[in-house]
């Protein structure tokens, strides 16, 4: 049992989900500290981690897709389980930028835009004042805002706000 590996696993910051994080601790608690070889059963991990056998094979295999395992055959013989070596570099590489899809800018100012307007919809003001107020908030975060693009937002904001009321 590497009491090492399964720290890093437990510290990684790896993107898994809580299900692989279990099979990952038990995969650990098999190996050596290197992350080499071990070679449980899929019946033996579904034992220790209360998942199903065919959930621990979905679970194997998606962890292998994403390069957390390497999944390693040994021998012909029908019933003899796979060998299993976890990538201690994935564990070690921060989470992927992939996380958060990229937005491009203009929808990002656009968001920024809509926020702002429901935050001063939220405040009594004067109508006609609502959209200078959100041009100059606009432009001291250094969001482009035209009167014509806070009149769209104030309006975007608007029936978000109504859409609420009606539905809540």
């Amino acid at each position: 049992m590497s009491f090492r590996l399964v720290g890093l696993v437990l510290a990684s910051e790896a993107q898994v989900s809580s299900s692989e994080l279990l099979v990952l601790v038990t995969l650990a608690s098999f190996a050596d500290d290197s992350g080499g070889s071990c070679f449980p059963s899929a019946a033996l991990l579904s034992k220790r981690t209360r998942f199903t056998t065919r959930a621990i094979r979905s679970i194997l295999q998606h962890l292998h897709e994403r390069g957390a395992i390497e999944i390693v055959p040994r021998g012909r013989r029908r019933y003899r389980s796979a060998a299993y070596r976890i990538n201690v570099d994935f564990l070690a590489s921060p989470p992927a930028a992939a996380a958060r899809p990229k937005v491009p800018k203009d929808q990002e100012h656009e968001q920024v835009r809509i926020f702002v307007a429901s935050k001063i919809l939220d405040n009594p003001n004067r109508p006609d004042r609502q959209t200078a107020l959100l041009i100059e908030t606009c432009q001291a975060q250094g969001v482009p805002c035209s009167h014509a693009q806070a009149r769209d937002a104030l309006g975007v904001a608007e029936q978000i706000r109504s859409h609420a009321r009606r539905t809540a």
